[in-house]
């Protein structure tokens, strides 16, 4: 008994060593970091704090958790929401949200200095031109998916349609189209470009990297 007592002590010790550590830093494994089972306002918390420990020169770092939070963690919350053409939830599953309020909520809530409300009723064009650098313009998904290959890893942009708009994400092959789905009312998708109805039907692409 003795024996085995002394062989689980210093178990314990890491793993307790361990949590506390986890508890001390949240960021303690990295921009990764952002997902788990947190609520929204937790989760909200958690990324602040994330976005303390980058270096404000850190441009590859923030790149990075700018698309890690628009790729996985915004769309574990907030996939399912319904859209209406009215809709301005702030909170993930209740409400509705419309594909502009999608955008502009979100910008606002991960810390843009953002005008909510006025900029979720602009054009596209105007969000995109306001926030975005290196704007492109294509006329088809072909067109779409051959730009995107060429940009860095990581990526993460604003698109304008004729009458639609929703961020845009880029990581290896893996292209994503992230946006609350007027097409059947679908509500908030995390959908692969090739894939997504909403961008087959538009003949005008504007993109934008959000930096």
């Amino acid at each position: 008994m003795t024996r085995i007592f002394k062989l689980v002590i210093p178990v314990l010790l890491l793993f307790i060593l361990a949590m506390s550590l986890n508890r001390i830093n949240p960021d303690a494994r990295g921009a990764d970091a952002v997902e788990g089972n947190l609520s929204y306002k937790e989760y909200l918390i958690r990324l602040d704090s994330l976005k303390l420990n980058i270096d404000s020169g850190d441009y590859d770092g923030s790149k990075h958790l700018m698309y890690k939070v628009v790729n996985d963690a915004m769309p574990s919350y907030w996939i399912g929401t319904p859209w209406d053409f009215n809709g301005t939830s702030q909170q993930p599953g209740e409400g509705t949200i419309a594909c502009g309020y999608f955008l502009t909520t979100i910008m606002k809530q991960t810390g843009y200095d953002i005008e909510r409300v006025r900029m979720a009723q602009q054009a596209s064009s105007v969000l995109i031109k306001a926030y975005c650098s290196d704007i492109a313009y294509v006329k088809s998904v072909d067109e779409l998916r051959t730009y995107l290959s060429e940009q860095p890893d990581s990526s993460t942009y604003l698109i304008g349609l004729d009458f639609h708009t929703g961020f845009v994400t880029k990581n290896g092959k893996e292209m994503n189209f992230i946006h609350s789905d007027y097409t059947a009312r679908r509500g908030v998708v995390k959908e692969p470009i090739t894939t997504s109805g909403a961008l087959e039907v538009n003949q005008f692409f504007m993109i934008g990297s959000l930096d």
